[in-house]
């Protein structure tokens, strides 16, 4: 006993034991020896229970539990059967994925409902499915077969998980907010079918790794589409967000956001400028009034066309006898007509550009079905004529020029505010040089388009000069650009004068940016002393130390010069295919980390607001007429948190803009009929 005495504790007597290594302890009655103690089993029960589910109805008395793969059944007592034989059958188990792997490389997997709820409430908000999916046994299945512990949630707790998920990421987006410096804006408004107004708000801005970002920030319910109701919606979700510094808010050329915009220069602090330049006008609507000022004269050979397309739409047989003309024809294109909205001249270009190919297929139904003139005479139009087709040829080759410009500045992915001068140059030069045509259908179109075109960018001062500025900034063009435009529009005379309005603009700025993050340059030139006295020193040292002594005069020179000089002074960068302007000043902030700030916030201005509108396409889908019970708080949730969620895709500008006219269209809902809403508190 001596030996079990000295490994036991001194304040315990020779026949005393504490209790917790008692019972560990197997004493030999026989012997009198004692033996180690038993070892537990090294497999942790627990782990069983990742491959395994009670099977519920079982008797207390027999448990039983059946496998998650196979969904073979064991005993499953803890006192009578314990968990070994599971154990041994996961190993084994053939439908077991992991059952090959080594061990080191066996997935493992633990269950947590709320990561599994909160996946499903993604999958309702970016799939854009209804809530009740998850009442259905086809889901309810699926989820049974992938994990059978759970318990899938009624479409009310879904709900409730969506508006969960919305606070989640919103308070993501807050801290990014607070990180970033000014965010420039895009609203506007629409009416859903159920004749209930609302209002989209999206911050735009490039962050610290200069990345360009647009992010829904608000679609919300506002009582009537009035500027001061709008400046008032804007104010308040400025403020719930935290966000104190507008550089510019992007609007379409309605009155009433002449008015929203006043309002916010006045009651919204944190202006660029006293906010001076704030209001950007839409390029994708000034394009619009533009174009369908000129279509105005063509509106008889539209409208044949656009009733032939009509007719051949109207039903599957005539759709059918058109593409057995088209066969007859041999003409391979896939496309097929399509319809256009007369509001929206980017449809009609498509509408247009897709039937002008089919113009001998439309001649050969004239012939051969002779219900399609007499469709036609129904509505007073005839069939398009031959000269109607020469028309809609001249008309095809002049829009796209303003449907291309229109797709290339109402992209969200990459930065447009650099392109907008060089686009609306490029289209002023093109009208003028249709003006000029022989051609009179053309010339009468160009002409009263260059009308059009002279109210809203006929001169500079009915331009944001902040356009200016993102031209100046884009490093492949600086003035030189500016130099070259304005000398071609306006004149030798106004070049100077308007080369020195963008130079004081950008100084202003540069100033503002300066106290703000900290001032880089103005001060005056002072000669660098030297150390050395040249006539101590051989002619070879003298010539080294020359070129030393030249090249701190350089230094010097460049550390007294301000970041807009030193941008200036340096030559254009070569227009390279996909040159990356994002890229360029994130190589090169730390050369000019001042004017790189003032780059950040202007190379993120949107020239237009289709951003905002492709937020009505997905609105409109989110309240269809089998959705339309939904609270605008829902709406919300949704809309933005899709917004936050999804990977950036590209906007289809015909979706954009002709979706939303489709969601206007009226419906049979009733819009006194009550809200449903949702506890989301």
């Amino acid at each position: 006993m001596d030996s079990f005495r000295s490994d036991t504790p001194t304040n315990l007597r020779d026949n005393e034991i504490s209790t917790p290594l008692a019972s560990n302890i197997n004493l030999s009655s026989s012997s009198n020896t004692i033996l180690p103690p038993k070892r537990k089993a090294s497999k942790d029960p627990s782990t069983v229970w990742e491959h395994f589910t009670k099977i519920d109805g079982c008797s207390l008395s027999d448990p039983k539990a059946g496998c998650n793969y196979c969904h073979k059944t064991y005993a499953c007592h803890p006192k009578k059967h314990g968990t070994s034989s599971m154990l041994h059958h996961v190993g084994v188990c053939k439908k077991n994925p992991d059952r090959n792997r080594p061990k080191d490389q066996q997935a493992t997997h633990k269950f947590d409902p709320e990561d599994v709820r909160m996946a499903i409430a993604e999958m309702i908000i970016c799939d854009e499915v209804p809530f009740k999916v998850v009442e259905g046994q086809g889901f309810r299945k699926v989820c049974q077969s992938l994990e059978p512990r759970f318990q899938v949630p009624s479409r009310t707790t879904v709900a409730r998980d969506c508006i969960k998920l919305f606070k989640k990421e919103k308070e993501k987006l807050r801290k990014v907010f607070k990180e970033i410096g000014r965010v420039s804006l895009t609203t506007d408004t629409w009416t859903s079918n159920q004749n209930f107004n609302y209002m989209c708000l999206t911050a735009h801005f490039i962050d610290c790794e200069w990345k360009l970002h647009k992010k829904i920030i608000n679609f919300c319910l506002i009582p009537n589409h009035k500027g001061d109701t709008i400046g008032r919606h804007v104010e308040s979700c400025l403020q719930d967000w935290g966000i104190e510094k507008i550089f510019t808010v992007t609007v379409d050329n309605a009155s009433s956001n002449d008015v929203a915009i006043d309002y916010l220069k006045r009651f919204v602090e944190g202006h660029l400028l006293e906010g001076k330049y704030i209001h950007i006008r839409c390029c994708a609507h000034i394009m619009n009034l533009i174009v369908n000022d000129g279509l105005k004269d063509c509106d008889d050979s539209i409208a044949r066309v656009r009733n032939a397309v009509k007719y051949v739409r109207s039903s599957p047989a005539r759709m059918e006898k058109f593409k057995k003309c088209i066969e007859k024809e041999k003409i391979s294109c896939l496309k097929l007509v399509c319809l256009d909205v007369p509001t929206r001249w980017n449809s009609t270009y498509l509408m247009l550009e897709v039937a002008e190919t089919f113009q001998k297929p439309f001649l050969r139904l004239e012939n051969e079905d002779g219900y399609f003139s007499r469709y036609c005479r129904s509505v007073g139009l005839s069939p398009p004529s031959s000269s109607d087709w020469v028309r809609v040829k001249i008309m095809v080759k002049f829009l796209k020029i303003f449907y291309d410009a229109t797709v290339r500045l109402s992209g969200s992915l990459y930065v447009t505010s650099n392109a907008y001068f060089q686009e609306i140059c490029g289209i002023q030069s093109h009208l003028s040089k249709m003006s000029q045509s022989n051609d009179p259908v053309l010339k009468v179109m160009a002409t009263s388009m260059k009308s059009k075109y002279n109210k809203y960018w006929g001169s500079i001062e009915k331009t944001n000069l902040m356009i200016f500025i993102a031209v100046v900034l884009d490093p492949r063009c600086k003035f030189s650009l500016l130099h070259f435009w304005f000398k071609k529009i306006y004149g030798g005379n106004l070049v100077e004068e308007m080369i020195v309005k963008v130079k004081e603009l950008m100084i202003d700025m540069y100033g503002e940016y300066s106290i703000m993050y900290g001032s880089s340059g103005g001060v005056s030139y002072s000669e660098p002393p030297s150390s050395v006295d040249p006539s101590m020193i051989d002619s070879d040292s003298q010539q080294s130390f020359w070129v030393e002594y030249e090249q701190e005069i350089i230094e010097s020179s460049l550390r007294n010069k301000s970041e807009i000089d030193q941008y200036l002074e340096h030559g254009c960068e070569a227009r390279v295919p996909n040159f990356d302007i994002l890229d360029w000043w994130k190589i090169n902030e730390i050369k000019y980390p001042i004017l790189a700030r003032v780059a950040r916030d202007v190379m993120a201005i949107p020239v237009s607001t289709i951003s905002s509108e492709s937020a009505f396409s997905a609105g409109g889908r989110v309240l269809d007429p089998f959705r339309c019970s939904l609270s605008p708080r829902t709406v919300e949730a949704l809309v933005c948190t899709q917004n936050w969620l999804k990977d950036p895709i590209t906007i289809d500008l015909r979706a954009s803009l002709d979706n939303v006219e489709s969601f206007e269209a009226e419906s049979e809902f009733d819009p006194q009929s009550s809200f449903i809403y949702i506890d989301d508190e």
